[in-house]
């Protein structure tokens, strides 16, 4: 019998027995390789799952230590500009209180300068009218000295004896004297007294001088500067949040499994008909 005959009786007779043996083992095989694969896929799926899950948890800490350096170095600067601020008020408080105290000392000056003005005018013109004083003084003696010196010429025209003309010029002559030195008196007085008031005028415009001076020099009273505007909270940034991971879809069972059952059955067939023609050509 012909090789090919006995093949093709194989194969006609025990293709049935041989393919639901040979289908069953592949059958199995194919079942344990499904499982295998969706074992590691689901195990790749969890582990996947979970690094997503550990790389968000990750990055989640970072944008935490981040935010913290930030509002840290922001409290700061904060606390910083509010410290320079509170140290700039004191400063201003402290110069307002120097200028106030620098005002008030100027203005004791100033009264004391205008009280001293005072007295020195009050000894300029108490001064001034003592000299006035004692011309007018003076000068009253003088007038008795000379009101004496008339009568005793009068007196000395009379006792001489002289009569007539001679006696009258005498006594005229003695009046005349007496009258012109007492005009020469009353007009040195007139010129002491416009002398007095001139001088008088003079110390009134010193003292207005001295007054000005210490006027000038006093000082204005100081105003508080504006207080200084209080610092602004320096605004933080915004940082966004990893994505949270979604879950993937779950592997399926046998998703990914090659339909392999076919070829597995046609080389199952073909070796158990290689096997019975090889045992058939070694009996005969």
């Amino acid at each position: 019998m012909a090789i090919g005959a006995v093949i093709a009786g194989v194969l006609g007779i025990g293709g049935i027995a041989a393919s639901a043996a040979s289908n069953s083992a592949s059958q199995r095989a194919q079942n344990e390789a499904i499982d295998r694969q969706y074992d590691y896929d689901t195990a790749v799926w969890n582990f996947n799952f979970d690094e997503q899950k550990r790389e968000y948890d990750y990055l989640k800490q970072g944008i935490g230590i981040q935010r913290q350096n930030i509002e840290d170095e922001y409290f700061h600067r904060d606390y910083l500009a509010k410290q320079d601020w509170a140290y700039q008020m004191r400063i201003a408080d402290f110069e307002y209180s120097n200028a106030l105290r620098q005002h008030a000392q100027s203005e004791k000056n100033y009264r004391q300068q205008l009280q001293f003005n005072n007295i020195a005018a009050a000894q300029a013109y108490e001064s001034e009218q003592r000299k006035l004083n004692e011309i007018k003084i003076g000068q009253a003696f003088q007038q008795q000295d000379l009101m004496v010196k008339s009568l005793q010429e009068e007196g000395a025209a009379q006792v001489t004896g002289q009569a007539g003309r001679s006696q009258g010029k005498a006594m005229q002559s003695a009046v005349a004297a007496y009258g012109r030195n007492l005009a020469v008196l009353a007009e040195s007085l007139t010129s002491a007294e416009k002398q007095f008031k001139t001088t008088l005028r003079k110390i009134d415009v010193e003292k207005m001088g001295a007054d000005l001076a210490a006027e000038a020099a006093r000082m204005i009273r100081p105003e508080r500067a504006p207080a200084m505007p209080k610092p602004i909270e320096l605004p933080r940034p915004l940082l966004q949040d990893p994505l949270e991971p979604k879950q993937p879809p779950k592997p399926i069972k046998g998703a990914k499994a090659a339909n392999t059952l076919g070829l597995d059955v046609i080389s199952g067939v073909a070796n158990l008909g290689m096997g019975i023609a090889s045992s058939y050509i070694g009996k005969e």
